[in-house]
């Protein structure tokens, strides 16, 4: 069955508490999903967007873009941790607001571009880096 969702991004770069009447205005304008973009995930209002989306009866899927400081195929150890840590905080959001779906650029940095191919080892990086963060979210899912 297809759904027709609206993105929170024509709204607000970044949803707070005072973002929640987005959610009611989403389910107004007619729409089923509400994808939202989660930019600070350390600081999402996960309790009240999940109050809200209940209220409202409409469902939610999320989305991110990692940044600099979460990149999952930097040469950084501590950066590819960090983007690890990111991630599993984003599963245990989309698990408490109900959401079934995460999706954005989740592989790597937003907007990094290299000016060449991806090398052999970025892409270990990031396979190595999703595969934890899917082991994560199974052992949440149990």
């Amino acid at each position: 069955m297809f759904k027709l969702g609206v993105d929170t991004m024509i709204w607000v770069e970044e949803f707070t508490t005072q973002s929640l009447p987005i959610i009611n205005k989403a389910k107004e304008l007619g729409f089923e999903v509400i994808d939202i973009n989660i930019n600070h995930p350390e600081r999402f209002p996960a309790k009240e967007v999940k109050a809200r989306l209940k209220e409202v009866g409409i469902e939610a899927v999320t989305t991110i873009g990692l940044n600099k400081d979460s990149n999952l195929i930097s040469p950084d150890p501590a950066v590819r941790k960090n983007g690890e840590k990111t991630m599993k905080r984003m599963v245990d959001i989309n698990m408490e607001i109900g959401s079934k779906i995460c999706a954005g650029v989740i592989y790597a940095q937003w907007g990094y571009i290299s000016g060449r191919p991806r090398t052999e080892a970025e892409w270990n990086y990031s396979v190595t880096s999703m595969r934890n963060i899917c082991e994560y979210a199974k052992k949440q899912s149990d």
